[in-house]
């Protein structure tokens, strides 16, 4: 590291024989070498400082590993970083600490386990130590990290961070911080807040990115629909999320509200796993004891009081979804629940352009281990049931005649009923209450595998075929979709046709006429298999 005390500003040192100049320049080089590595090496004990004198303190009882993770966020200006499959969240665990650190704590959490840590700065990264070196780990996820703030160098909480293309994104926190994971090199990161330029950058592997961004001026993609009209986004006073058709064209989806879980901050939704697909809808949670909780759909401008499944995903432009009280001004109390703004396609002045998408997957269940008990493994269970009962008779009473614990004989387990059968089959079958079927099935030797009854592989195919165009005056945009899907249950089944027709007329520089029209033929009359 350089010393200044070991430097020696004499004059005939000073101005050398190479000119006054270029000395000076090769000392402000060292300077700025010696303030860089200064700065590093603050950093680096700035996270190793902060870990150590942030102390935490509670207590949790039977709490998931989830609950303790959350509870250090919430204590502290830690955030983790973890896989699923690699952590096992859901472990239950006990925890009462006084005054400790992070690093006891998560020792204390993780002690007996596979997982270990490591500490970034403010973030920590859970990883299962048996897989892969901890290093290579954070290399191939490809962890980056920065700070987000205007040209005056004010953080900027709430600033989009996204990979372009994809759903990976974060939001930055009070303090303009953010954190992505699975970062390939090359890709573009794309960077957006409201009253903002939308800036675009290369990652190409570094951990550190911290962006500046200006003020732009605003663009039609600025434009949010609110109601009966549109408004500026700066001018904009309540919580808005927008998704873009465009983000909707690689997703294997039926319905629209399938798109929103995982994708819209403080948007609730469950995915429904029939074959008609579709999700739940929660904007704004419960709102009363009684009435409703989901949103109110407008349609290009209008109530919309039909069903999600109606609209083809493939016409959508854009998605806006009003989450606050504030658009009750607009649409009074049937706002209460939110709002989902939905915009179609249109047509473009130029020559007809003629769209065909065709999209086509599989489904299965993901848990195939779970199933209910069959053969052997249902005569063993109805046998325990009944052990559990805590009847007034032997633990062998229930067991196979041909199968007795050691030291039970026959004449013992006969003589455990007053009034035995003749064959010690029927005997057993009717202490174990089966039915007829059950013993004629067993008598055959033969099972049935309900999970093949009532499980099989899903299909699903979507074929969308869509024309627009138009002209100075007249704009024109038709399409027609068909949608197929088997569902993973046997006998479930949903196909649709849906179509739309939207036209638009400028008669006159302050007249303008248009319709936006839509069909839908769907087929719900499918009866599944009932699982239980």
């Amino acid at each position: 590291m350089f010393n200044p005390y070991n430097c020696k500003f004499m004059k005939k040192k000073w101005f050398n024989e190479e000119g006054p100049n270029r000395s000076l320049k090769k000392w402000l080089r060292v300077m700025k070498l010696t303030l860089f590595f200064l700065l590093a090496g603050l950093m680096h004990l700035s996270a190793s400082v902060y870990s150590q004198q942030t102390k935490l303190s509670f207590s949790l009882q039977n709490a998931s590993v989830r609950d303790v993770l959350k509870t250090i966020e919430d204590q502290s200006e830690f955030s983790f970083l973890y896989k699923n499959d690699n952590i096992d969240v859901n472990r239950l665990v006990s925890i009462d600490i006084k005054n400790k650190s992070v690093e006891d704590l998560l020792d204390e959490l993780f002690k007996g386990t596979k997982v270990t840590y490591e500490i970034f700065d403010r973030q920590i990264v859970l990883m299962d130590k048996e897989k892969a070196n901890f290093s290579v780990q954070i290399q191939q996820q490809k962890l980056v990290s920065g700070k987000v703030t205007d040209s005056s160098g004010t953080p900027l909480p709430g600033v989009t961070v996204a990979v372009k293309g994809s759903a990976n994104g974060a939001i930055t926190d009070e303090n303009g911080k953010y954190a992505l994971t699975n970062i390939t090199a090359n890709t573009t990161l794309v960077f957006s807040f409201v009253g903002m330029k939308t800036q675009e950058i290369l990652f190409s592997g570094q951990t550190i990115l911290d962006v500046t961004m200006k003020e732009g001026s605003v663009i039609m993609d600025e434009v949010v629909v609110i109601g009966y009209g549109t408004a500026k986004k700066v001018d904009l006073t309540g919580s808005v999320a927008r998704l873009q058709g465009e983000a909707l064209k690689n997703q294997a989806i039926t319905q629209i509200s399938e798109a929103f879980a995982g994708t819209i901050a403080g948007f609730y939704s469950n995915q429904n796993t029939s074959a008609a697909g579709g999700s739940s809808l929660e904007v704004r949670g419960p709102t009363s004891l009684s009435a409703g909780t989901n949103p109110l759909i407008v349609l290009d401008g209008v109530i919309f009081n039909g069903g999600l499944s109606d609209i083809n995903p493939s016409d959508i432009k854009s998605v806006d979804i009003l989450k606050d009280a504030s658009s009750a001004a607009v649409f009074g109390s049937k706002a209460a629940s939110g709002v989902i703004l939905i915009t179609t396609n249109k047509g473009e002045i130029g020559k007809p352009t003629i769209n065909f998408t065709t999209k086509t997957g599989i489904s299965e269940i993901t848990n195939k281990n779970f199933h209910p008990y069959q053969g052997v493994d249902y005569l063993n269970f109805s046998r325990d049931f009944f052990r559990t009962k805590h009847y007034p008779l032997p633990d062998y009473y229930w067991n196979n005649p041909n199968d007795l614990p050691q030291g039970v004989t026959l004449d013992m387990w006969r003589n455990a009923s007053a009034n035995p059968a003749a064959d010690n089959s029927a005997e057993w079958t009717n202490r174990l209450n089966l039915f007829p079927t059950e013993i004629e099935m067993l008598s055959a030797g033969k099972s049935i595998n309900w999970m093949d009854q009532v499980f099989q592989k899903g299909i699903q195919q979507d074929y969308d075929l869509s024309i627009g165009g138009g002209t100075k005056n007249v704009k024109y945009y038709w399409s027609i979709g068909y949608v197929n899907n088997v569902g993973i249950t046997v006998g479930d089944k949903f196909s649709a046709i849906r179509s739309r027709l939207n036209f638009d007329f400028d008669v006159t520089d302050w007249l303008k006429v248009g319709i936006n029209s839509q069909y839908a033929l769907k087929d719900q009359s499918s009866v599944p298999a009932n699982l239980t």
